[in-house]
């Protein structure tokens, strides 16, 4: 039968079994719960048996019912729900003899500011036999080579190969050798530092366990001080009198001890005790934590060799993402006629968001795209691959690039993600006239250089914005020819962003200057020094961002 704990500031505690019929709380004594509490109303709430289980509602009281620790009007009820009426708090529990085999982390009420520490020990100084004893009785010694032979099973376990989690269920029958304690737990800490449970057991296998309310106040001693501590009876520590959570789940006795390895705290091994014949003992925190130590070892361990094979696993996804993203990029550009052409990407990680492409439509028309999607890694990856696919798309349905980068902008904006933009060039290069229709989405000038001119050219003129800013946007061609000998340059900001250790940028000026400097070479010669020169501006074998070019040239005769 469900039924409701009612807590009100000490430790007794009155239950009040669940029916068909609604129970009533407040402050009028007709209630079916009477709580003399002057925060409460005088028919506060009601609990009510619903369609599937049971739900608590609120009758419109001045302070609310809260449920743990949200104000609700009506929600339904799980096991361990904390209602919470003014001042006093209910605890539900659902059909009893199916007590759930969890373990929860308590938060001590505010004004608990006493040490709940009775006995602790630095785990590093933890000894077999007690060091304030030199002559131990006969007792003392064979609790000892009881101990002994326990920490010597574990010794061989935490040798033995085994996988983390069957280390830790392992870990923890072992604690419960070595303390004769009613549970057992092992706490993980997160990397955002918190504790995550990893392994629980009761001593008894079939024995019903209860919830294991782990106390985050003596964790936190445990964790901060990295030292293991005891508290012998928590039940009746008057510093527990308003930690309703430690009296319902039955704590009596409680051992937690820091997991520490190489400084670095792993989590905590801890042990509790509801008989309340049953008291844990220093000689039991000693050897709890000759046990700590031995397992954090091992688990530090263990844990390094599965993150060095997930790091594997992980490396080796990137580099099938890398060659899947390689040949998203075309291999062979030697299509257009009587024009040199070569292209290179330089991912700043292994995969990235830079794109280039040729797309021939025609005997003598080629449709040329650079682009550079914002950000880096994967989610740029993704979005270019999907941009270079819509691409190839629109250019068989329209002529002009005005046109299909007004249509791919508005694809673009129903699909992407706040925040994601890509500045695009898409030019038709039609080689019987050479003449170039352009048009650029908010992506860097490119670089000309006419043959015999010793100065270099910027093409200005802008189609457009960035692609995924407007909606709206409009975007414009422009139109011009290329000559025998004459190079164009394309790139993105990678180039011209990228910064010395002075935080000096590259600029435009500076990579026309060097593509100037090396226009008599082969265009994939060009790209290769260019590159070169980048990255040894920048002073570090890093590289800031993703760097990529396209570089043609109409060849004599065209």
């Amino acid at each position: 039968m469900a039924r409701l704990i009612a807590f009100k500031g000490t430790n007794s505690e009155t239950i009040y079994d669940l029916g068909d019929e609604p129970v009533t709380v407040g402050r009028h004594p007709d209630n079916t719960i009477h709580v003399l509490d002057a925060k409460a109303s005088r028919e506060h709430c009601r609990i009510v048996k619903a369609e599937e289980g049971y739900e608590v509602r609120d009758n419109g009281s001045r302070n609310g019912t809260v449920v743990n620790g949200v104000a609700v009007m009506e929600a339904p009820l799980s096991d361990g729900d904390r209602i919470q009426v003014g001042n006093t708090v209910l605890y539900f529990e659902e059909e009893s003899g199916t007590e759930p085999s969890t373990v929860v982390i308590t938060e001590e009420a505010e004004d608990f500011d006493g040490t709940v520490v009775e006995a602790a020990l630095n785990v590093r100084e933890a000894t077999l036999l007690d060091p304030e004893t030199p002559h131990p009785d006969l007792a003392h010694l064979r609790r000892a080579e009881q101990a002994l032979s326990v920490l010597y099973e574990g010794a061989q376990l935490l040798s033995s190969g085994k996988e983390m989690d069957d280390l830790l269920d392992a870990v923890t029958g072992l604690a419960l050798d070595l303390t004769s304690g009613d549970r057992a737990f092992i706490a993980m800490c997160r990397d955002d530092g918190v504790l995550e449970i990893r392994a629980a057991r009761p001593s008894l296998e079939g024995m019903p366990q209860s919830q294991i309310a782990i106390s985050k106040t003596i964790a936190n001693v445990a964790l901060g001080e990295k030292t293991a501590v005891l508290c012998s009876d928590a039940q009746m520590d008057a510093r527990f009198r308003n930690q309703q959570s430690i009296y319902m789940h039955r704590i009596r006795s409680v051992l937690y001890v820091p997991l520490t390895s190489h400084d670095k705290v792993l989590g905590i091994l801890g042990v509790d005790a509801t008989d309340p014949l049953k008291k844990f003992t220093k000689e039991h925190l000693r050897h709890l934590s000759i046990l700590a130590n031995h397992s954090a070892a091992a688990l530090d361990n263990l844990r390094l060799q599965e993150e060095a094979v997930r790091q594997k696993v992980v490396d080796q996804q990137l580099e099938i993402a890398r060659e899947i993203q390689q040949n998203f990029l075309p291999s062979d550009l030697s299509i257009v006629p009587n024009v040199e052409m070569a292209a290179s990407s330089l991912p700043a990680m292994l995969v990235g968001g830079d794109f280039y492409d040729c797309i021939p439509l025609d005997k003598n028309r080629t449709a040329l795209v650079i682009g550079d999607v914002a950000g880096k890694g994967f989610p740029a990856a993704l979005c270019m691959g999907r941009v270079m696919g819509d691409i190839r798309g629109l250019v068989a349905q329209h002529e002009a690039p005005e046109e299909i980068l007004t249509v791919l902008n508005k694809t673009f904006l129903k699909r992407s993600t706040r925040g994601m933009f890509i500045s695009l060039i898409l030019m038709l290069l039609d080689a019987s006239a050479m003449s170039c229709t352009i048009c650029n989405a908010g992506h860097p000038m490119p670089i000309l250089l006419r043959h015999g001119s010793p100065s270099p050219q910027f093409i200005e003129e802008r189609g457009g914005p960035t692609l995924g800013i407007a909606d709206e946007a409009e975007y414009v061609d422009h139109v011009f020819l290329l000559g025998a000998g004459d190079l164009l340059f394309l790139y993105t900001d990678g180039l011209i962003e990228a910064q010395s250790v002075s935080e000096e940028f590259f600029g435009i000026e500076r990579l026309a200057e060097n593509v100037c400097a090396c226009r008599d070479m082969r265009c994939t010669e060009i790209i290769e020094t260019v590159f070169d020169r980048v990255t040894a501006f920048a002073g570090t074998e890093a590289i800031p961002d993703d760097l990529t070019t396209m570089v043609l040239r109409v060849q004599a005769g065209a």
